[in-house]
């Protein structure tokens, strides 16, 4: 009898089989006992040679916000929240979302209150949001939005060197200095010292600073889609329009 031994490695796993010929049987020739082959050691070592190679792919998740959550809570926290519980996900924290919260904190061995707070948010995987940075985040849009609009009623002054009211007239940090003090935001007065002031930024949003040169020399306020409001021309004023090549970098204020 001979038998051959064929060694297939696949996905980090090894698999033998045994392939065996033998002659016609006689009457005399008792049938062979069932035999375990073992791999040879080469075969051994390839395996796990490539076991260790090939590896599951890591993904990973982008982690959800959501703020504190109860009883009359609405919106897409909750419908996230209810999926995670296992109800219908209507966006309404009614009584059977409460009912399915509490058991959940159960299951973890959290204070069954029904409420989504700081420990249960984590123990479903999400990242809690404080009232206080929800705040925070609505005053920063808001301030943002007030800065463009007060930049946008001081459009058309006529330029001054150190200026800094529309009737007299306004140069680049005269402009920008009137335009935050009418949003209700105090900065410094000169560029130089505006740009030591606001946090840098590398993707400005309407209301950040443009600043261009270090230490600054001229001072903008952006405007969103590459342009910024100014003053930087004297033949013009303060007007609207695109950034100009140079040193430029962004700052924020707040």
């Amino acid at each position: 009898m001979r038998a051959g031994i064929t060694v297939a490695v696949t996905g980090g796993l090894a698999m033998s089989t045994a392939t065996t010929s033998t002659a016609t049987p006689t009457a005399s020739a008792k049938p062979a006992s069932p035999t375990h082959t073992a791999l040879p050691a080469a075969a051994g070592s390839a395996a796990a040679a490539l076991g260790s190679a090939v590896t599951a792919p890591v993904i990973v998740l982008p982690t959800a916000s959501v703020p504190k959550l109860r009883m009359g809570s609405r919106g897409s926290s909750v419908r996230r929240v209810q999926r995670i519980v296992g109800v219908y996900a209507d966006g309404v924290f009614g009584p059977r979302t409460h009912r399915a919260v509490k058991r959940f904190q159960g299951r973890k061995g959290l204070y069954r209150d029904g409420i989504v707070g700081p420990r249960t948010a984590r123990a479903m995987g999400l990242t809690y949001r404080s009232r206080a940075s929800s705040s925070a985040s609505r005053s920063s849009s808001r301030s943002s939005s007030s800065i463009v609009y007060h930049a946008r009623r001081n459009l058309g002054a006529r330029y001054r060197y150190a200026g800094s009211t529309y009737s007299r007239g306004f140069d680049c940090s005269g402009y920008v200095y009137r335009v935050f003090r009418n949003a209700g935001v105090r900065i410094p007065r000169t560029a130089a010292a505006m740009d030591r002031r606001a946090r840098r930024v590398s993707y400005p949003r309407p209301g950040d600073l443009v600043f261009y040169n270090y230490p600054a020399t001229h001072v903008g306020i952006y405007a969103g889609g590459g342009k910024m409001y100014d003053s930087g021309r004297s033949t013009r004023g303060t007007t609207l329009r695109r950034l100009f090549p140079g040193r430029v970098h962004y700052g924020r204020i707040g």
